[in-house]
């Protein structure tokens, strides 16, 4: 059997296309030279195992490449632009609603202010609230609804407060902004569930407004609230929730702003390569899945399982009752700080997705109206230019390019590019090729 095995092995080594072999086994040689086609192939065979390996450690360290490509067409979409008046609420509203709007609002981009005003300021917050609630009872009313406030008092869009309005240099409306409720209060998104596009690159041919802040009516606390006057303005994806009080750009009162947006689509790859995932959760209240969409339910959500009830910026939670102002008091205002100080995307659940859509921007500012055009404006409105020019500004958003940048991640080491490696190594260290790996096959079965 031994001699038969030799005999086998002898003969595959005449015939193989692994050429090193034949050289070891060739008995008409001398042993001196077997003995070097033997260390040299071996030498080959640890070169080869070494590169091979380091072959495959690339592949499993699961590098990316990113392919930056600038994409030109005719026409772009204009994103979604939602307008927050950094006032929340008139003066007209009563004293308790200005004690609760300032602590509620001016806490939200700061969860360590946030605590700081419920551990110091509790008790009297306390009082004011019960206070209001007695003379509501003497009214006939047992419960106060923030939202409420928001749609009666809020910051209200209309042909006073939009003075002029013009998309592709033609006339816009009101009617072309939608009311949406956010952290900040009453905002209006422009072109919100529309599709409108920009045909002609450059300022002017985007969309331009000119607003009236109403300051006279400004409500915030000269100590807890917003010290600011103007509006906020977050430029995003028409699928997305505005995330104004977080990325909103701050436009003060004379001014006009000129912001340049620019589109960036971002392909992103999945695990173990990238961040993202390709199976998204399915959102309660919004129609398509953000990052934006999912942690703000994640925090509506979590209010309502400490609380049993629902922020006042969740309209969209259909059949939960809205936390009243008591609820805020006791419940739902610690809540929401805890939520700010110990929740993320990570313990919310909520993945990147691998395709979507970003707005950049940059901003620049100039005198709003300048004096001779801004005394014209002031007679008009029966005002002197000083008074104007604290309650008017002027936004200019507009893509300065049709174009769009493109970012597509991509394996760095495919399993093809892989294969081709290993062959090529194998090839070029013992000149095996898939042929011979048959042959070694046909060997041993």
């Amino acid at each position: 059997v031994m001699s038969s095995l030799s005999d086998l092995i002898y003969e595959f080594a005449q015939r193989t296309t692994c050429h090193g072999l034949s050289q070891i086994l060739q008995t008409k040689r001398k042993t001196i030279y077997r003995c070097l086609w033997f260390m040299m192939v071996s030498g080959l065979c640890g070169g080869a195992t070494w590169q091979l390996t380091q072959a495959v450690q690339e592949y499993l360290s699961y590098k990316t490449s990113t392919d930056i490509q600038e994409m030109y067409t005719s026409e772009l979409p204009f994103p979604a632009v939602t307008i927050c008046n950094i006032n929340s609420f008139s003066h007209l509203v009563k004293k308790f609603l200005n004690v609760l709007s300032d602590k509620l609002f001016s806490v939200w981009p700061s969860p360590e202010f946030e605590m700081i005003a419920f551990n110091n300021f509790d008790n009297w917050w306390r009082r004011e609230v019960e206070l209001y609630y007695e003379k509501l009872n003497e009214r006939g009313i047992d419960k106060f609804y923030l939202s409420d406030e928001i749609l009666l008092k809020g910051w209200t869009l209309n042909e006073t407060t939009l003075s002029h309005c013009t998309f592709r240099q033609k006339p816009c409306s009101i009617q072309n902004f939608t009311q949406v409720v956010t952290p900040m209060g009453l905002c209006y998104t422009f072109t919100s569930n529309e599709s409108m596009y920009q045909n002609v690159p450059g300022s002017g041919h985007g969309l331009v407004v000119h607003l009236n802040i109403d300051q006279k009516r400004y409500s915030e606390h000269p100590k807890y609230g917003n010290p600011n006057a103007g509006v906020k303005v977050h430029v995003h994806n028409h699928n997305d929730p505005s995330e104004v009080q977080n990325y909103g750009i701050g436009v003060p009162s004379g001014f006009g702003a000129h912001i340049v947006i620019r589109k960036t689509e971002r392909i992103l790859m999945y695990k173990p390569w990238g961040v993202c995932s390709e199976k998204t959760k399915t959102l309660l209240h919004h129609d398509h899945y953000s990052t934006a969409g999912c942690l703000r339910e994640c925090r509506a959500e979590y209010v309502y399982s400490k609380c049993g009830c629902k922020p006042y910026w969740a309209l969209n939670m259909a059949n939960v009752p809205e936390c009243d102002a008591l609820n805020i008091l006791n419940c739902s205002g610690s809540a929401d700080a805890v939520f700010s100080t110990k929740f993320s995307l990570r313990t919310c659940e909520c993945v990147e997705p691998c395709n979507f859509v970003v707005y950049d921007s940059s901003t620049s500012y100039s005198t709003f109206p300048s004096i001779e055009v801004g005394e014209f404006f002031a007679l008009h409105a029966g005002k002197n230019l000083r008074k104007y020019r604290e309650n008017h500004l002027m936004l200019d958003i507009f893509y300065d390019s049709l174009s769009y940048v493109r970012m597509k991640q991509s394996k760095a080491v495919t399993e093809i590019s892989l294969m081709s490696d290993m062959g090529g190594l194998l090839g070029l260290w013992l000149g095996i090729s898939l042929v011979t790996v048959s042959e070694f096959v046909q060997l041993f079965f």
